[in-house]
């Protein structure tokens, strides 16, 4: 959603609700993440401040961003190369090394194409994020370099004499963000196709084995489908998104999907995706065998507690401190299908006032009821840290 990062406009369109959820009969229970999207633009000085913010909320997942295009601005020689003085790993070095210090899990979530990756076009936006599709084969040997980097294996080049440790593991990438909307990923339709839906797939299918390449036990996760339930020439609706890649040739671990009803989550609403009707991207899953009970990521939840130019509802905070407990108690994130619920965003901006923290610092009534849900359950095997 907005950030300073990025995040596009909301559109949810009336579709009926599953009234079953696959996979309801296990007794696993989601883990509660949070996302700072201030990591994003803060200096690399005050990333560790950022992260032990993240720490006092008990979080032991985390998603971030990793923007391309401020990593490689300029086009690397060796694009599969870490090593390449074209990269600039320095802000997400940082972040890395700081999780892995607090113990917290990283998902990491890569976009946002260098021009010169785009052919040469960019947009211009608030948050600044290039959403220009870019060249497939762009993208998959920098997702390469990414996940060599950050193997766990990879020692970066020695400084001033000195032999740097290795650099901690990060195993859960997502294939872009939101890249059902015109916002994040564009053209959407370009000469009466659906240009950004067959982009996608071939990024996701060309970035897969290039990631399994550099770490076997990478969790590729594709999808990362915004909350939109209808279909456009901005978008395409979040059953028709996952029901295409689902159907499609590319290899994926995971899927994620974004979720920011209107509805309480308690409440049965027709709206897609919802939190009762999310059992219907987990039948679109299950519906080809190759999918059959695979994990569902929900990478971004929330409720807003002011109105925004791209929400025009909003909770009171005390609402939304026992909607987010809400959250965890529901059928589908009970269901053992659904491995962690990311919160969206730790602190309020501009644009999305979702936060559990104030913009001035002050927390509000859903910090202390998140810290709650944070350490409820153990964490699953799959997002414990690594001891690489």
């Amino acid at each position: 959603m907005p950030s300073f990062t990025t995040r596009g406009a909301l559109a949810l369109a009336a579709i009926a609700p599953l009234a079953l959820v696959p996979g309801q009969a296990s007794a696993a229970r989601a883990v509660a993440g949070v996302q700072d999207d201030h990591l994003g633009v803060v200096s690399v000085d005050e990333v560790q401040d950022r992260l032990s913010l993240i720490r006092r909320t008990r979080a032991r997942v985390a998603r971030v961003d990793l923007l391309w295009q401020s990593v490689a601005p300029s086009r690397p020689r060796r694009a599969t190369s870490p090593s390449d003085p074209a990269y600039d790993w320095r802000r997400a070095d940082a972040i890395v090394r700081g999780l892995a210090a607090r113990r917290i899990t990283p998902i990491v979530t890569v976009y946002g194409a260098p021009a010169w990756a785009s052919g040469g076009r960019r947009t211009a936006a608030d948050s600044g994020v290039n959403s220009r599709a870019p060249h497939a084969a762009h993208f998959a040997r920098f997702m390469k370099a990414a996940a060599t980097r950050y193997s766990g294996r990879f020692r970066p080049v020695a400084s001033q004499g000195r032999r740097p440790p290795r650099l901690p593991e990060v195993r859960h990438w997502e294939i872009w963000n939101e890249p059902n909307l015109n916002g994040l990923l564009r053209p959407q339709v370009w000469k009466g196709s659906r240009f950004a839906l067959r982009r996608y797939v071939t990024m996701t299918r060309l970035s897969y084995p290039l990631i399994k390449r550099a770490n076997r036990d990478a969790v590729v996760i594709a999808g990362v489908a915004g909350p939109r339930g209808s279909t456009s020439r901005t978008g395409t609706g979040a059953i028709p998104w996952v029901r295409a890649l689902a159907r499609s040739s590319a290899r994926f671990d995971a899927y994620s999907q974004h979720v920011y009803p209107a509805a309480a989550p308690l409440r049965n609403t027709r709206a897609v995706p919802a939190w009762s009707t999310l059992g219907r991207i987990l039948r679109e899953l299950d519906r080809v065998p190759r999918r059959r009970g695979m994990k569902l990521y929900v990478t971004e939840a929330g409720y807003t507690t002011a109105r925004t130019p791209y929400r025009t509802s909003r909770v009171s905070p005390r609402r939304q401190a026992a909607y987010l407990r809400q959250i965890f108690r529901t059928p589908v994130v009970r269901s053992g299908r659904i491995p962690v619920v990311v919160w969206f965003n730790l602190q309020d901006n501009r644009f999305w006032p979702a936060g559990l923290i104030r913009r001035g610092g002050k927390a509000k009534p859903s910090l202390a009821a998140f810290r709650a849900e944070a350490r409820r359950g153990r964490l699953p095997a799959v997002l414990r840290p690594s001891r690489r």
